[in-house]
């Protein structure tokens, strides 16, 4: 509780200040564990998401690079139904999205896990947006979800 001011005098800022610091002091000292959690959560987390993404783009490039060569070929054959055309120039153009979105996924899972590791709040802060467009860009190329 802050300190009350008798009559005639004041309270100090100085002294509410120093108890508010205090108070600030205990609760981060008693949350301490728990932040020290959620920032090796969230380090671990960014090295999930870059290995995933890393495998994800190994692979889409094998893909892309088949389809690139078949599919010219396969779009002369004539008995060849233009449903599986379609569906490979479908895949041909998913995995292209994933290949163009690669270098900046990696950049911004990069700094990221900077900001995690220096506990640069404003490094963090400044990839929210951008962890939110990767994020947005990753569900507009995953299939109908229920």
């Amino acid at each position: 509780m802050p300190p009350r001011a008798r009559k005639n005098e004041y309270v100090r800022f100085s002294e509410q200040l120093a108890d508010s610091l205090e108070q600030i002091t205990e609760t981060i000292k008693a949350n301490g564990e728990m932040i020290d959690a959620i920032q090796e959560i969230a380090l671990q987390l960014t090295t999930t998401f870059g290995n995933l993404h890393a495998l994800t783009l190994k692979y889409a490039t094998m893909v892309n690079n088949v389809l690139d060569t078949i599919l010219p070929a396969i779009d002369k054959v004539p008995f060849i139904s233009d449903k599986i055309v379609d569906l490979l120039k479908d895949m041909e153009r998913l995995t292209q999205k994933i290949i163009d979105g690669s270098d900046e996924t990696q950049q911004v899972l990069n700094d990221v896990q900077e900001g995690l590791t220096q506990a640069d709040i404003q490094r963090l802060k400044k990839h929210m947006g951008d962890l939110k467009s990767v994020t947005r860009k990753i569900e507009a190329v995953i299939p109908d979800r229920k």
